[in-house]
């Protein structure tokens, strides 16, 4: 095939393309009449150039190729096509100019090549049909052993998929050597490493098991849970379904039902938003988005001074995590499962005006990560101090009754567009550290939300992230829906805000309470502002008057 192909190719002159000559006869020309013009001399040389790269007429088709010659701007040579050429493809110019010859000026050489473009096409076409043919015949050739190599061993995998499947505790049995059905080694080596990794997978592992899975592997596939873990850089999501012990007692053995509907919605959006579901706790959700492996600590701590390209990738894992949190809330109105229990009255009536809620923190921070447990069971999860402050943000959500909550170390992640649609609610020492850390909000008016309509449960909820956004918060229309807070509303809360930090306090009450007794949702019912009520009543227990030992943030006694 290799020796057959060059059949289909004009190239080197062949059939009467445009020799190789041409730019280099015509640099030889060109310093010929730049000393002596147009002599004698000049024009044996221009015939033999012409000669070498023009042809004649044959079978009343146009294999002239040089049409026009000119030298120091002078036309020395030229013979009409007779017919318009497409410039790039069928006319070819080749300039020459010296600046110590001729004054500067250029000499060149116009080429026409329509005739030896149309023969390529021709045999183009012929290559193709070639090729598809000895491309049909091989794969004819080759269909049997596929079927032997490839097809049959993965029908017999996916079976054997199926049945741990539907019982994965059930004993599996290693691949039998020798068997009427087991002659290919390789397939042998692929069953057992199946085997291998289910066994491993089967424990739970998930993304945080990766490195865990490796290491098994390479050592034969026997478990062994003590492993070193391995420090690495992420954004950690906690987030924890409200009233969870009310509906716990209500809906008894319903309850995996309902806790599984909402892991459904939070584990496909985070993963969506390139996150990883790794822990699921009862109520609460541990959720990571890890960075790419070249970020490190030092960069996640100083992101304004990082690099451009590590800025925006850490920006863009900190956005979808944001959105991702959004999205969940907005999903949980608008699943049609879930607002059947809404309707439960056993629900309404031990919870009134139940709706199905869920309190979220985002933190941004080092953790090691590796395996938890022994071999009878282990988790692979993350462990550092950063993973717990994820969890008490969540749980100071229900103290500033605001659905999320941000640290700075998140919040200086992300891109700028987004920042500016958070706000700073306080600045406090949590329990366990004396630095002090600020706390910021992502404003959403779930009024804006409408509740499913009536309909089949198999469509019962679509999300829109898997669709392809230049920015998310503008255009995903689960987050659009809850756009609440403006320009407006956020400069005179952050004016509020700012007096509450420097400790004038009356300026702070006067401000918040406006906000409070102003801020509506949708449908124009007073909402108030959380994160204000909650500022209000830190400052009500000093009577409004800063303490002399105020330096801009307070202790969070809860945790």
């Amino acid at each position: 095939m290799l020796f057959i192909l060059p059949v289909f190719d004009i190239g080197g002159g062949y059939l009467g393309e445009a020799s190789f000559a041409e730019p280099m006869g015509l640099q030889m020309l060109h310093y010929t009449y730049a000393t002596s013009g147009s002599t004698p001399e000049f024009e044996s040389e221009k015939g033999t150039y012409l000669q070498m790269t023009t042809g004649a007429k044959k079978g009343g088709k146009e294999t002239q190729y040089v049409y026009e010659l000119t030298m120091c701007e002078d036309v020395v040579f030229s013979d009409a096509v007779g017919f318009e050429l497409r410039k790039g493809t069928e006319e070819l110019t080749y300039r020459f100019k010296d600046k110590d010859t001729c004054d500067g000026k250029v000499s060149t050489v116009k080429i026409n090549q329509r005739w030896s473009n149309q023969l390529q096409g021709i045999l183009n076409m012929f290559q193709t049909i070639f090729i598809c043919i000895i491309l049909a015949g091989g794969a004819m050739m080759f269909s049997k052993d596929a079927n032997d190599l490839v097809l049959r061993p993965i029908e017999r995998m996916v079976k054997r998929f199926q049945d741990m499947a539907e019982n994965p505790l059930a004993k599996r049995s290693k691949v039998k050597k020798g068997s009427a059905e087991e002659q290919q080694y390789e397939t042998k080596i692929l069953e057992n490493a199946f085997e291998k990794v289910y066994s491993l997978m089967t424990l739970g592992f998930g993304d945080a098991g990766s490195e865990i899975i490796g290491s098994n592997m390479q050592n034969g596939g026997d478990l062994d849970p003590m492993i070193p873990g391995q420090k690495m850089v992420a954004i950690f999501g906690f987030c924890d379904i409200r009233q969870f012990t009310d509906t716990t007692e209500v809906l008894q053995e319903g309850i995996m039902e309902f806790v599984n509907n909402i892991a459904k919605i939070v584990h496909m959006e985070v993963s969506l938003h390139a996150g990883s579901a790794n822990k699921n706790i009862g109520d609460a959700f541990l959720l990571v988005w890890k960075f790419r492996k070249d970020i490190t600590i030092e960069d996640v701590a100083n992101a304004g001074r990082c690099p451009p390209d590590k800025r925006e990738a850490m920006s863009s894992v900190a956005d979808q995590a944001l959105a991702s949190f959004v999205i969940i809330m907005t999903a949980l109105k608008r699943s049609k499962r879930l607002k059947l229990y809404m309707e439960d009255e056993r629900l309404t009536e031990r919870i009134p005006n139940f709706a199905v809620r869920m309190g979220f923190g985002l933190h941004a921070g080092w953790a090691i990560e590796g395996a938890i447990g022994s071999e009878y069971k282990i988790d692979a999860s993350y462990l550092s101090p950063n993973v717990n402050m994820a969890s008490r943000l969540e749980a100071a959500t229900k103290q500033f009754r605001t659905p999320i909550l941000l640290s700075e170390h998140f919040v200086a992640l992300l891109s700028p567009s987004t920042q500016a649609r958070v706000r700073e609610i306080d600045r406090v020492c949590v329990k366990g550290s004396n630095q002090p850390v600020s706390l910021f909000t992502y404003d959403c008016d779930m009024s804006r939300v409408a509740f499913p309509e009536e309909g089949s449960m198999k469509a019962e909820y679509r999300s829109f992230s898997d669709r392809e956004f230049v920015q998310e918060f503008d255009e995903n229309p689960d987050i659009v829906a809850t756009k609440t807070s403006t320009p407006e509303f956020l400069a005179r809360f952050g004016e509020g805000y700012q007096a509450y930090k420097d400790g004038d306090w009356g300026k702070a009450k006067s401000i918040l309470s406006r906000i409070i007794e102003e801020k509506t949702d949708s449908t124009g019912a007073h909402c108030g502002d959380g994160p204000s009520l909650t500022l209000m009543g830190v400052m009500e227990e000093y009577n409004f008057q800063a303490p002399s030992s105020w330096k801009g943030y307070r202790d969070l006694t809860e945790k």
